[in-house]
């Protein structure tokens, strides 16, 4: 009895081991590449008056910040266009995305990370909607997002995250 505890054991710690191994990548070869948060910093572009095509941005000189500044649709024609916030075209660009309007204040869009990998810079953003359960303003809101991130020549990619 007491030799079939101990083979019990053994196999129970060998079972213990052979899972921690395989857990922490058990000497497979082959990387997941997690890559490096790149910091960035938020870009006013809610103007409030106007709401932006449905689309994403990478905009890499001031020309192109300017052309795609004009893609808002103006709502309002009481007030004067809203200027462009400064970016400082030489050290860094802006990446962004917007979705058009939301019903309520429970609707938003938010890059919640940005990551560089080997051969391409990741955008993931968040997408949230009314769950039902909130208290929600009942106005309209515009679904739109940029950052400023560390000049690069890598493709941009954007992934939604889980709501």
């Amino acid at each position: 009895m007491t030799r079939l505890r101990n083979l019990s054991r053994r196999a129970a710690i060998g079972l213990g081991l052979a899972a921690g191994l395989a857990a922490c990548g058990g000497g497979d070869d082959a990387s997941v590449d997690e890559g490096r948060a790149v910091p960035f910093s938020r870009v006013p572009a809610d103007t409030g008056i106007a709401v932006w095509p449905s689309r994403t941005y990478v905009v890499r000189t001031p020309g192109d910040w300017s052309a795609a500044w004009n893609t808002q649709e103006f709502l309002a024609t009481q007030w004067p266009w809203p200027l462009q916030p400064d970016v400082d075209f030489a050290s860094v660009m802006v990446v962004g995305l917007s979705m058009g309007t939301g019903p309520n204040g429970c609707h938003g869009l938010r890059i919640e990370r940005v990551t560089e990998l080997a051969d391409t810079v990741r955008v993931e953003y968040r997408r949230t909607t009314d769950t039902g359960t909130q208290a929600c303003t009942q106005a309209t809101v515009r679904l739109v997002d940029f950052v400023r991130i560390p000049v690069t020549t890598k493709p941009v990619s954007f992934a939604a995250m889980g709501a």
